[in-house]
């Protein structure tokens, strides 16, 4: 087993989040080996950091793409 960070479908009612959970990795790719059996307070905090965790990556991904835009415009307006 080797703990790797990969996109889960869902963690805790948390969509499309990418945590590190105990995963077989091989020749077909990651594949979650086990889940935690987790207390009511330990699901609870491993809900708030898959947020955590999903909206810093959501909005690292809409980043790019707006500074991706306004460059483009800058350069457009420098050749005028």
């Amino acid at each position: 087993m080797l703990p790797v960070a990969v996109v889960h479908p869902e963690i805790e009612g948390v969509p499309e989040v990418c945590l590190s959970l105990p995963m077989l990795v091989n020749g077909e790719g990651a594949h979650l080996v086990a889940y935690p059996r987790l207390e009511r307070a330990e699901r609870e905090t491993l809900q708030r950091s898959a947020e955590i965790v999903k909206q810093a990556t959501d909005s690292v991904r809409n980043k790019p793409a707006a500074a991706g835009k306004a460059k483009a415009k800058t350069t457009k307006g420098a050749a005028r």
